[in-house]
């Protein structure tokens, strides 16, 4: 009898792990998705800030564009495979402090931005580039 109970006891605990380790499997893909996207957000920040010319801007602005499609792809991914990842839900405390980072990295990205670009105000390319990017950083 205490045989039965301690090989149950023992299956249940392992149940029991595996289903909360599995649980947070969608969190854990998710938080590297958001590391990716605030990853291109500190390139962008640091290459703006040295951008030599309009053309480099240009690029630097264009590789950011190019990491948010990839997030935006992973994410839409993410959210049919989990829906518990949507916005409807509360997140645990770790992804929601990686989602302030990212808001916070958007403010910054405005405040290095505008300025970099007010050095090549006539740069047609530059221009293009910077209205493409806004409205994908809109559908963030």
């Amino acid at each position: 009898m205490k045989k039965r109970f301690f090989v149950g006891a023992i299956v249940t605990l392992f149940a029991l792990v595996m289903l909360i380790g599995c649980g947070q499997k969608h969190y854990s893909a998710y938080k590297s998705a958001l590391s990716d996207l605030i990853s291109a957000k500190e390139k962008l920040i640091s290459e703006a800030q040295s951008a030599p010319s309009a053309e480099a801007l240009a690029n630097a602005i264009k590789a950011y564009g190019a990491s948010i499609d990839a997030f935006k792809a992973k994410r839409a991914d993410l959210f049919v495979k989990y829906p518990q990842l949507t916005d409807r839900g509360p997140h645990p405390e770790d992804v929601n402090k990686i989602l302030e980072r990212s808001a916070g990295l958007e403010e910054k990205i405005d405040s290095v931005l505008i300025p970099a670009m007010e050095k090549y105000p006539n740069d047609a390319n530059l221009l293009s580039t910077w209205n493409e990017l806004v409205g994908k950083r809109a559908s963030l």
